[in-house]
């Protein structure tokens, strides 16, 4: 069984690589790339799957954390693929 720790670790390290995906792109580059498109969303996808199996009690030690929106945002991304806003994901 994985630790909140390890979750946590995951979705910083998928912060960092949504990060690097985007640096150097305008939005109309990330508009036209499918391929840039795609790896923003599977990392945004990875946050908030780690975020959905962290603990209410880290949940709760961290109130600032907008863990629903986290979450929210991966339900939207996986079961909602068909009609993704680009700028909300921008």
């Amino acid at each position: 069984m994985r630790h909140d720790d390890s979750y946590l670790i995951d979705m910083l390290q998928a912060a960092r690589k949504a990060t690097a995906f985007a640096a150097d792109l305008t939005y109309p580059q990330f508009q036209h790339s499918d391929l840039h498109q795609n790896a923003i969303l599977k990392v945004l996808e990875i946050i908030g799957e780690a975020a959905s199996r962290i603990t209410t009690d880290t949940h709760r030690s961290y109130p600032q954390i907008p863990w629903r929106q986290i979450i929210g945002l991966r339900n939207r991304v996986v079961h909602g693929y068909f009609d993704i806003d680009l700028n909300l994901i921008w």
